[in-house]
């Protein structure tokens, strides 16, 4: 009887002192259901395609200076979390938005990982996730919103995406683009 009234103190303690002006029908841990979440999706910048064998090739000029326009699209953008595939093209497309802030990398094609990181790390944040042409319709669809577009063609570099996520509704997507204008 003695453990039963000890462990319920506990817990009262633990309510009374670490949970100040919480409601009494909210448990601690649960997410606030007003976070807005805001991820941006970008295709790595131009790369390099002297060798159609190179599977890890570096940006071009032109996509470096991509790089620095995605920087200066966003630079009044708070942004929490820099999210890369595992190819430098990914990573070196982020860099000068990042500052030197760390960039963490994703599976290529772990949409589903790439949720669940999103939704445990970065709930109520805002982050910067740089794919593929091929993956980021997947991961749009992945978040929960439908494909803004058909499709994004291989020489289709400057399309961002901009998708809101509210906990209990449907993912909201939108697009723009920036830098110099692709085909």
């Amino acid at each position: 009887m003695k453990k039963i009234v000890l462990t319920v103190t506990l817990i009262l303690s633990f309510w009374l002192i670490y949970l100040p002006g919480q409601a009494s029908n909210t448990f601690p841990f649960q997410q606030n259901k007003s976070q807005i979440t805001v991820v941006y999706l970008v295709r790595h910048a131009e790369k390099v395609t002297a060798n159609p064998n190179e599977q890890d090739p570096d940006l071009t000029s032109a996509g470096y200076a991509r790089a620095q326009a995605l920087q200066k699209y966003l630079q009044n953008t708070p942004i929490d979390g820099f999210l890369a595939s595992p190819y430098k093209r990914t990573r070196l497309t982020l860099e000068p938005l990042a500052a030197g802030r760390e960039i963490s990398t994703y599976p290529a094609h772990g949409y589903a990982a790439l949720k669940k990181l999103i939704n445990e790390k970065y709930a109520g944040k805002t982050v910067i996730v740089a794919g593929h042409s091929n993956t980021l319709l997947d991961i749009i669809e992945t978040l929960g919103a439908a494909k803004p577009v058909p499709a994004i063609a291989d020489a289709k570099y400057d399309y961002i995406f901009k998708i809101t996520l509210r906990p209990g509704k449907k993912a909201k997507v939108e697009t723009a683009t920036f830098g110099t204008p692709t085909s």
